[in-house]
């Protein structure tokens, strides 16, 4: 199938048909340039893809995004719900949105090394608390 036809794995959304922003295609060429694997690279295409999908539906660019517009990105993110194979619905879990943070991270950490932006502002969100399920004793 083609590659914007086919799933990027198993139980993930199907790859965005939209082409990605400049800025974000150097970035990605550059992951793989600096020995990132195909599959990080992917991961980070399909992350970088919802963020600029979700901006433009906003009026905004992932190129120009404020803090603010990244915490808001982000809390959406957090609140979408998520149909599992077995038909139950759930949340976005907190390594998904550490994930997509980690993606925004180094982005803008590419920008700034690239003299495209003079700030990361990704780098003052705090990660997401990872619940770690039931503690306690019988």
């Amino acid at each position: 199938k083609e590659r914007d036809e086919r799933m990027a794995g198993r139980g993930r959304p199907k790859i965005q048909k939209a082409p990605l922003p400049g800025d974000v295609v150097a970035f990605l060429d550059r992951l793989i340039e600096r020995g990132g694997t195909v599959n990080t690279r992917e991961a980070y295409e399909r992350d970088l893809a919802d963020v600029c999908c979700s901006f433009e539906k906003h009026g905004k660019d992932i190129e120009t995004a404020t803090t603010d517009d990244l915490k808001a990105y982000l809390a959406e993110f957090a609140s979408r719900d998520n149909v599992k194979r077995n038909g139950l619905i759930t949340k976005t879990a907190g390594r998904s949105i550490a994930r997509r943070l980690t993606a925004l991270r180094r982005f803008y950490g590419f920008l700034v090394s690239e003299g495209n932006r003079s700030d990361n502002p990704a780098v003052t969100i705090e990660r997401p608390k990872e619940s770690r399920g039931w503690v306690g004793s019988f």
